[in-house]
């Protein structure tokens, strides 16, 4: 059972850095591309803004921040809208009865009172179309599926703390039942204080005028507040955006064409960004596989469906001359099941029965100590009343056997697998450090049918309108673990933060060297933390390497890029791979890189250094090595500073008040000086747009290790190179070898020399407050003209982003 709202202690919060497609429905959830053949060859990377505000230190706060990433949104909807004739649409897209002569007859009296859809203010529509809607809602049948219009275009979601969901839609249709009536609807008293500040502000605005011209203002306000509600996502079934007939920020023309459809002004991109934040957001919240919309310009209206490969747009209609399409659609709209409308069947509120159990459950779970402080507030958080608590069904067939995931001889994946194959590949060969899959599996709307899988549908459409059109379509993939860890983010100190990597260094090493299984994606929100007791009682604290849903097999790298935009997390990806996303082949030297900015990025967020204090300037550092991009060609292209720092043999955020993180620091920029000198002839290359060269198959040797304190990766096999072991005590720098990103070896050898050196520090209480939080803060002055993103993958997941660490919306460890 879990709440559908989109934050969940179980994975990292929505951030701002990195490119992810933007839906995130319910949390055990991910997406992956309806082709069946998986790209064995890497991809470009792309700064899509659907998860963009992910990790990026500026989120989207404040109206000039808004209408940034408004048209970010927009740029990022380029192909992904298609138009179709609007009976076309109704067919298509609205299935149910029409109605009958009566019932048109009544619809088709509606009056949609042209003065004012023709007029220059947008609020007076409101009333005006929940009036008309309420005619179409009030002749469906009473039942649980009911819904009504309301005016939410003031009053922002009161139970939602992140930035997308506190804009307002204009108009709302809700569910009817009285159960739900409470989550939208204001009490009695908050009623009475809008009704005291309107009066206000009318006896302000009629200050000379008559009291007729007033009584009539004090009847249009008691008329509005019969439709007043506030935005509740949890709840929203459709929404309805307006634009008044003179506004310059129509998303849609009235045109038909081709090419004019879409106007090409900065205002249209805006508002295209805005419904399609809308839509996300409602995606992101919900159970959804798809949902609707309403557009209105001034007396013109297009239906929409949205899905997670883009929307299919209606031609314009006329519904003020003409309401009988309007009324049929919301007559329709109506009457359909919740499936229908777009709802996943394989997630249903839970009953009040069922969440009593689960409360009960925790009480006792609690008394006995089987459930941690942390899963507690886990717990807490998805089972609050703010927010739909849902149940997902999971067929038999999807869950995953202890016998799958016994070692033995694993043959190759096909071409196309699924991240619980991947999983089921590294338990077979011994992986440790990693999540235990429960469940994995396409989602099925039926199981009795085998063509019930939940496909997007705007692919085909996009690619009927055009046919050289790259659009590729998702199918709904669910992945269920058996536990939920913590953030990387909650670790205590700097020393507990260096073990919990040197465990995700391992669990990457393992993979490859044992699974020929490469990551992909080392990023904050793929490595998480697991409490446990120790062999002697005591609470300790590990790394676990999880999300492996851009992983690919060691025989499918190198292939040509299939896709204009590449897998992981833009922040944490390496400098060439960034530089040169048509060239650049993802290889085990770029995990091992991830890790270094990974390391860095974390102190700098969360532990003193040079920088601290220095607000603009640790902005300006961050967004312009982690963050900043810039278009080549067709590309999202980044890495320069990255490059520059790494070449430099230098930290550049010196000296770290650590002093575990100080010698990490310090040894990791070494390392990457060394890699980087020995890869500058491929780096010419490949600025001159010649084929990189190809790197060969690397040993490592294996050896025994060291330690002084008592070190959980004393017994590690082949962990250090030959030539590292009498180093690691000596604290000396070996000669430097010429691509030290090509083995685990040498990278694992520096974590464990900070670790050594300085156990004594293994209790310094040397974490701060979040150093990158003002940025986010539009009034703090620390903006910098820096964009912010994180990256899309190659088998592009939602959610989403675009989880948690993605913009891919999937909650693995539910």
């Amino acid at each position: 059972m879990a709440s559908s709202r989109k934050k969940s202690k179980a994975t990292p919060a929505r951030t701002a850095g990195a490119p992810r497609t933007p839906p995130r429905s319910p949390k055990s959830t991910a997406a992956r591309l309806e082709e069946i053949v998986v790209s064995t060859g890497s991809t470009p990377a792309s700064a899509k803004v659907s998860a963009q505000v992910t990790h990026a230190v500026l989120g989207t706060e404040g109206k000039d921040l808004r209408k940034k990433y408004q048209q970010r949104l927009n740029n990022e909807m380029v192909g992904h809208w298609v138009q179709v004739k609007k009976r076309d649409f109704m067919t298509d897209h609205v299935p149910g009865d029409e109605p009958s002569e009566e019932e048109l007859a009544e619809l088709k009296s509606v009056c949609f009172d042209k003065k004012v859809f023709k007029g220059n203010d947008e609020s007076k529509m409101y009333t005006i179309f929940c009036k008309g809607a309420k005619k179409a809602l009030d002749l469906c049948p009473e039942s649980g599926d009911k819904l009504v219009a309301k005016n939410t275009s003031r009053y922002p979601d009161q139970n939602n703390d992140d930035e997308g969901g506190k804009h307002r839609p204009d108009v709302v249709l809700y569910p009817a039942e009285k159960t739900v009536q409470d989550r939208y609807t204001f009490t009695t008293k908050e009623l009475k204080k809008i009704a005291a500040k309107e009066k206000q502000a009318r006896e302000k605005a009629h200050g000379g005028h008559t009291s007729t011209q007033q009584e009539l203002s004090r009847l249009d306000a008691e008329e509005r507040k019969k439709y007043l509600a506030r935005t509740a996502w949890g709840w929203a079934s459709l929404i309805v955006e307006f634009k008044a007939a003179n506004s310059d920020g129509h998303p849609f023309s009235t045109s038909v064409s081709p090419d004019k459809w879409l106007p090409n002004t900065e205002l249209s991109a805006e508002t295209r960004g805005q419904i399609a934040d809308y839509a996300a957001t409602v995606l992101r919240y919900q159970p959804r596989c798809f949902c609707f919309m309403i557009v209105i310009s001034g007396c013109s209206a297009r239906l929409l469906r949205w899905d997670r490969c883009g929307a299919i747009v209606s031609e314009p209609f006329d519904f003020v001359e003409d309401p009988e399409l309007l009324m049929t659609f919301l007559y329709k709209y109506g009457r359909m099941s919740q499936a229908q409308r777009g709802y996943d069947p394989t997630v249903q509120e839970a009953t009040p029965a069922e969440i009593k159990t689960m409360k009960d459950w925790k009480k006792k779970a609690v008394k006995t100590k089987r459930m941690s402080k942390y899963h507690a507030q886990c717990f807490e958080a998805a089972m609050g009343e703010a927010w739909p608590i849902y149940k997902v069904i999971v067929p038999k067939e999807d869950v995953v056997c202890d016998a799958s995931l016994r070692p033995k001889d694993a043959g190759d994946l096909e071409k196309s697998h699924q991240e619980h194959e991947i999983y089921i590949r590294l338990w077979q060969n011994g992986v440790r450090y990693i999540a235990r899959p429960v469940s994995g599996g396409d989602v099925r709307s039926s199981r009795d049918s085998d063509d019930s899988v939940q496909r997007t549908l705007t692919q085909k459409y996009i690619k009927a309108a055009d046919p050289k059109s790259e659009a590729v379509g998702r199918v709904h993939y669910r992945l269920i673990c058996d536990q939920v860890y913590r953030p990387l983010e909650t670790y205590k100190n700097g020393f507990e933060m260096t073990e919990v990597l040197c465990y995700a260094i391992l669990a990457h090493r393992d993979a490859w060297e044992k699974a020929d299984v490469l990551h992909r994606d080392i990023s904050v929100g793929n490595i998480l933390l697991e409490d446990y007791i120790d062999e002697e009682g005591n609470p300790q604290v590990r790394g676990i390497l999880n999300d492996w849903d851009m992983a690919k097999l060691r025989a499918e790298l190198g292939g040509k890029p299939t896709q204009a935009s590449r897998s992981g997390t833009w922040q944490f990806m390496s400098a060439l791979l960034l530089m040169y996303p048509d060239q650049k082949q993802h290889e085990l030297a770029d995990d091992m890189e991830s890790f270094v900015h990974l390391t860095n990025w974390l102190v700098l967020k969360w532990h003193k250094h040079k920088l601290t204090g220095k607000m603009a300037l640790l902005s300006h550092h961050i967004n312009v090595v982690y963050d900043a991009y810039s278009k080549y060609d067709k590309f999202d292209v980044g890495g320069d500073s990255k490059l520059e720092k790494m070449r430099s043999k230098d930290v550049p955020f010196k000296p770290v008040a650590s002093p575990v993180l100080q010698k990490l620091t310090k040894d990791l920029a070494k390392f990457c000086y060394e890699h980087h000198d020995a890869v500058k002839l491929e780096v010419e290359r490949m600025e001159q747009g010649r084929e990189e060269i190809q790197v060969s198959p690397h040993q490592t040797s294996s050896v025994n290790s060291v330690g002084r304190y008592k070190n959980p990766f004393a017994s590690e096999p082949g962990v250090y190179l030959e030539e590292y072991v009498a180093l690691v005590e000596a604290d000396q720098a070996p000669e430097p070898s010429k691509r030290v990103m090509d083995d685990h070896a040498h990278l694992f050898t520096i974590f464990q020399r900070a670790l050594l050196k300085h156990s004594d520090s293994r209790l310094e209480p040397d974490k701060t407050q979040d150093q990158f939080k003002p940025f986010a803060d539009p009034f703090t002055g620390a903006q910098t003209r820096y964009g912010s993103m994180k990256r899309g993958p190659d088998h592009d997941t939602e959610d989403e982003g675009p989880s948690s660490k993605r913009a891919k919306g999937s909650a693995k460890n539910a």
